[in-house]
């Protein structure tokens, strides 16, 4: 307590003394009378300043990492003289530019407070993908239908080729290759996310994503949401597989004039 009160008294005193000696110096001359009103309108907006500006040091200080105020409170009285002289210096300087310290404190401030957030964000984006990824694997992996099961599948996907609207052709004829490879992808799971996609494909997640969304609302995929991360789940669809269909017709096509 006593070192919080010596703190709090340098801090006080060089506020004080700071801001008298920058409005001394911001003196002209003029009308006695009139120079008298602004002067004591002045000196006690100089103080009210200064006392802002002082006070925030030790702020400052923390936002730079500076050691000195956690030195002042964790060492003996012998050996904080130095570091409260540095301190009174800082207040008295902090004070003496009392518009300027603030400007910059504030400026710093906000900065600090942008890059807390944006490391923020990167974390919980991070800790999204990690989670998505989990919840893919636990996804069973999709066995390959057989008999009666994959004649019903192929089916679907042949009434679903039939049915494509004009949106959907375009979209299908405009799938690169990664774009097919993320497409069966889907089909390895009974479900999929895009960070699970993202690492076997060693593409970018946002971009698997994007995709995956993009395939979704033409009906490649069906999108849902997962009980677990309350994320997108990914799982094929007939016209998937009606696309994969129509692209391995087209390889094969290419392999046969070969």
């Amino acid at each position: 307590m006593d070192k919080v009160l010596a703190v709090g008294t340098i801090i006080f005193a060089a506020a004080i003394i700071g801001s008298i000696a920058a409005w001394l110096m911001g003196q002209g001359s003029g009308d006695p009378m009139a120079m008298r009103r602004k002067k004591l309108h002045g000196l006690a907006t100089y103080l009210m300043v200064g006392i802002v500006a002082a006070g925030s040091v030790p702020l400052l200080l923390s936002l730079v990492r500076s050691d000195l105020v956690s030195g002042i409170f964790n060492a003996e009285w012998s050996a904080i003289y130095e570091n409260l002289v540095i301190l009174f210096g800082l207040g008295l300087v902090a004070a003496y530019l009392s518009r300027f310290f603030i400007e910059s404190s504030s400026r710093r401030v906000v900065e600090e407070m942008s890059r807390m957030e944006m490391e923020l964000k990167d974390a919980q984006a991070k800790n999204r993908a990690l989670a998505e990824y989990v919840d893919d694997r636990a996804a069973a992996p999709r066995k390959d239908a057989k008999g009666a099961a994959a004649k019903k599948t192929a089916e679907k996907a042949r009434a679903a080729a039939n049915d494509l609207s004009e949106h959907q052709q375009l979209f299908i004829k405009s799938l690169s290759s990664d774009d097919q490879k993320m497409l069966k992808a889907v089909t390895e799971r009974d479900y999929r996310t895009a960070a699970g996609v993202a690492a076997d494909l060693e593409l970018p997640r946002f971009k698997v994503e994007e995709k995956l969304d993009d395939m979704a609302e033409a009906g490649l995929v069906k999108s849902s949401e997962s009980p677990v991360t309350h994320g997108t789940r990914y799982a094929i669809s007939p016209i998937g597989w009606a696309a994969l269909a129509g692209e391995h017709k087209a390889e094969a096509s290419t392999g046969s004039l070969v």
